[in-house]
């Protein structure tokens, strides 16, 4: 009763509809082919992806329906997405952010190639070929300015701090 009291208020915190959460604890599950998280008795865990402003605010507002990286995901699709926006671009001397602010949650079902004709979607200044475009659906803006660190890649976030 309480995991699900404490999801419940989570959503409610994050003003926005329950989504899905998984049966086994954040990890790839590589079964079913996605990443996979569960509430625990500490709170909330969710995964997360950090994102240099305004793009995160351009994701919340739907303007940005496309996240351009180096790197693809091992798995997909991603459900609950934790989209963090943070001031300055991090580097692997520069990993962490502390003053990241949470301002989405998204759904990412499908990643590919990136192409010319996909720039204004990625709201980038122009296009270089060898990056991956990830499709973002299901945008839920987070519309409390919740403070969370930023890091690099996608990484777990526990929000039960923003309960209390």
């Amino acid at each position: 009763m309480r995991i699900f009291i404490e999801v419940w208020m989570l959503y409610q915190w994050l003003d926005t509809p329950p989504g899905r959460f998984y049966d086994k604890p954040l990890k790839i599950d590589a079964k079913k082919g996605r990443y996979s998280g569960v509430p625990d008795n500490k709170g909330t865990s969710m995964l997360a992806l950090s994102i240099v402003g305004p793009h995160g605010s351009n994701i919340a507002t739907g303007k940005k329906t496309l996240e351009v990286r180096s790197w693809r995901p091992e798995s997909l699709p991603i459900r609950d997405l934790l989209i963090v926006e943070n001031s300055r671009f991090l580097s692997s001397d520069n990993p962490t952010d502390l003053n990241g602010r949470a301002v989405a949650i998204v759904d990412v079902e499908e990643v590919h190639k990136w192409r010319p004709s996909e720039v204004e979607a990625a709201c980038s200044n122009g296009w270089e070929p060898g990056y991956w475009a990830w499709s973002l659906s299901n945008v839920r803006p987070v519309t409390r300015g919740v403070t969370v660190p930023a890091k690099r890649k996608l990484y777990e976030v526990e929000l039960a701090h923003a309960l209390l």
